[in-house]
């Protein structure tokens, strides 16, 4: 009986079953190698240049490191005295946003024209940093 059960239990597994065929693993490879490469460039473009810490601490969660949008829009390319009204009407509450008023509340108009000027200059900075 116990020989019977031993006889049974033993399975002969092909090769071919259990590894693909050498083509489709170099194909998947292949695939994986450029998925990676892509990955790569966009982290290598992620901080593509530095921004100040207050823009880190202030900003850059939800306008992403260098603003290129995450969850709030995109400020590339947005122009000092664009990027200056918006923060004053978010921190006047002319315009209804309460996060950004949370974060604006208690900076000094001084800091949104630093922060202000400093995004202004995103553009440029993006341009300098892909040379």
């Amino acid at each position: 009986e116990i020989q019977k059960v031993i006889a049974k239990s033993k399975q002969e597994v092909k090769l071919s079953q259990v590894s693909k065929p050498i083509e489709d693993q170099t194909q998947e490879k292949d695939e994986n190698e450029e998925k990676l490469k892509a990955l790569k460039e966009k982290a290598g473009n992620l901080a593509a240049f530095d921004v100040s810490p207050m823009y880190k601490r202030k900003c850059s969660s939800c306008h992403g490191v260098n603003g290129e949008g995450i969850i709030g829009p995109k400020l590339i390319g947005r122009t000092k005295e664009f990027v200056l009204k918006n923060l004053r009407d978010f921190k006047s509450g002319k315009r209804k946003n309460y996060v950004m008023f949370g974060l604006l509340n208690n900076m000094k108009d001084e800091d949104l024209v630093t922060l202000a000027t400093e995004i202004g200059t995103f553009e440029e900075k993006m341009k300098n940093s892909n040379k």
